[in-house]
């Protein structure tokens, strides 16, 4: 059996809770972010360790570590509506290299939370 553990960076997980609100909301997507977040949200402790700073709004990580995370965990919902967004992406990308940017982007960040198949 594949092991679902991995390791996220600080920047990653930030950057995970960012971009997850560009999931297509259907009402179990909506119900299921904010336990997703509150998973995935760095501590206070963390930010601190982090020596996390803002910027005109974006997260900057002076200091990035890695925690062990089970993507197991993820709630299925999240899980589907972030295959689903990366599915219709990188076809949609195949014809603009502005989709191939954003294709890109949601990959490196919230593909990091689904199961490779």
């Amino acid at each position: 059996m594949k092991s679902t553990k991995i390791k996220l960076k600080l920047s990653d997980r930030l950057d995970i809770i960012k971009y997850v609100y560009m999931l297509k909301c259907t009402l179990a997507v909506r119900c299921a972010i904010d336990s997703f977040v509150d998973m995935i949200q760095p501590s206070d402790a963390e930010m601190q360790k982090g020596e996390v700073h803002f910027k005109d709004g974006y997260p900057f990580v002076d200091n990035d570590f890695t925690v062990d995370f089970d993507i197991a965990d993820v709630p299925p919902a999240i899980t589907e509506a972030i295959n689903s967004y990366m599915a219709e992406l990188e076809m949609a990308s195949k014809n603009s290299e502005n989709l191939q940017k954003t294709y890109n982007l949601v990959k490196s960040t919230l593909g990091l939370v689904v199961a490779d198949e």
